[in-house]
C-alpha cells in the first residue's frame, strides 16, 4: 500500500530514515523504541530477494511485528541423520521429517496455536522450545503460522582459493552454478578441493535447525495455491461473486491486466 507524504509524521530523524524505506510510525500506538527496532530489521533486509525476504518484511512493514512461537529441532546422533530430516512448513501444514518417519500436523485439524503446540509435546520426533511471544499468540489461529524450512539455500558464494572453506555446516550437495554440476565436497573437513584454482560460483544446499515457528497477523496465500484458487472459484470452477470481489480488491491495490 503507498504511503501519502501527509501520512507521514517527519518529527524526528528516525521518521525521516524510515520514509526512505517506505515505512512510517504509527501514531499513538508506537513508541519510538519499538518503531526503531523496526527500521533497524527493515534496513537489514532491504537488499534481500525472494519468498523469505518477503515473509521478513512482514516483520517491518507495519507496527504488527512477527511473533516467535517455538523452535523445533530434530534429535539426530550425527549429521549424516541431520541432512536427511527436514521440517517445514507448507500450505494449511507442518511436516516433520526423520528417515523413513514423517508426522503432519494439518492446520484444520489444531485450529490455534495452542493446540498445535500441545499435539507438538507427544512428538516422536521432537519437542517444542517455547519462545517468548507464545503466551501473546497461543490462542491466535495456526493458519497464520508463516512458511518456513529447514532446506535452506546458500546462493552465489564464490572462491578462487585451491582450499574451499564453505561457511556452512550440515551441508547436503554442491553445485556449480555455471553448469549446475555438483561439485565433491569432504564432509568431514567442510573443504573442497579447486586444484585449478579457478573461480568458482557455489550453491550450497544445506540444513538449518532449529527452525523457528512464526506467527502474524496477515494470513499469507499465494495467488497459485489451491487455497486461493478455492477462495475464488466454486466446485464446478466458476468463479464466484465473492471471488470477483477479491480479485477487484487486488486489483485495486495492484493495478495489472487480466490477459
Amino acid at each position: 500500500m503507498p504511503i501519502l507524504s501527509e501520512e507521514v509524521n517527519l518529527s524526528t530523524t528516525l521518521d525521516e530514515y524510515a520514509a526512505e524505506i517506505f515505512i512510517s510510525r504509527k501514531p499513538g500506538n508506537e513508541t519510538l523504541e519499538e518503531f526503531n527496532e523496526r527500521v533497524i530489521v527493515g534496513h537489514k533486509n532491504l537488499y534481500n530477494s525472494g519468498p523469505e525476504a518477503f515473509l521478513i518484511s512482514l516483520d517491518y512493514i507495519t507496527n504488527r511485528r512477527t511473533k516467535n512461537i517455538c523452535e523445533l529441532t530434530i534429535s539426530t546422533e550425527n549429521e549424516e541423520e541431520l541432512i536427511s530430516s527436514k521440517i517445514e512448513v507448507v500450505e494449511g501444514k507442518l511436516i516433520l521429517t526423520k528417515g523413513a518417519v514423517v508426522e503432519e500436523y494439518n492446520f484444520e485439524d489444531y485450529k490455534f496455536v495452542y493446540n498445535l503446540i500441545k499435539a507438538l509435546n507427544t512428538s516422536n520426533i521432537l519437542t517444542p522450545t517455547i519462545k517468548e511471544d507464545y503466551e501473546i499468540v497461543k490462542f491466535e489461529k495456526t493458519k497464520n503460522i508463516l512458511k518456513t524450512s529447514s532446506s535452506k539455500k546458500y546462493l552465489g558464494f564464490e572462491s578462487n582459493d585451491s582450499i574451499i572453506k564453505l561457511p556452512v555446516s550440515n551441508v547436503v550437495r554442491v553445485l556449480n552454478q555455471k553448469n549446475m554440476e555438483e561439485v565433491p565436497y569432504i564432509r568431514n573437513t567442510k573443504e573442497i578441493f579447486n586444484t585449478d584454482e579457478e573461480m568458482l560460483k557455489l550453491i550450497i544446499e544445506y540444513i538449518e535447525m532449529p527452525v523457528v515457528l512464526q506467527w502474524n497477523h496477515f494470513f499469507i496465500v499465494e495467488c497459485n495455491s489451491d487455497t486461493f484458487k478455492s477462495m475464488l472459484k466454486d466446485t464446478n470452477g466458476f468463479l464466484t461473486s465473492e471471488g470477483g470481489r477479491l480479485v477487484n480488491k487486488i486489483l485495486e491495490k495492484q493495478n495489472t491486466y487480466w490477459g
